[in-house]
């Protein structure tokens, strides 16, 4: 499996505000932030999950995002 890469992270923020496809995004942004082991920066995966937190119309997503940056 590979490491996600801050260019993955980059694509995927403009989608995750387009409500067409905000969960799609969403759920690949958390995939991607929630890895401690991933090739994301601190910075990166804090931006991964405010975006989740901030468009994600799905409780359980937003808290588990949320529940992640406390940890950061």
């Amino acid at each position: 499996e590979a490491n996600p890469t801050p260019e993955a992270v980059s694509l995927l923020l403009p989608y995750a505000a387009q409500p067409a496809v905000a969960e799609e995004a969403c759920s690949a942004l958390l995939s991607l932030a929630a890895k401690d082991h991933s090739g994301l920066s601190r910075a990166e995966r804090q931006q991964a999950l405010r975006a989740v937190a901030a468009h994600s119309k799905d409780p359980s997503r937003k808290r588990q995002a949320q529940g992640l940056l406390k940890t950061l």
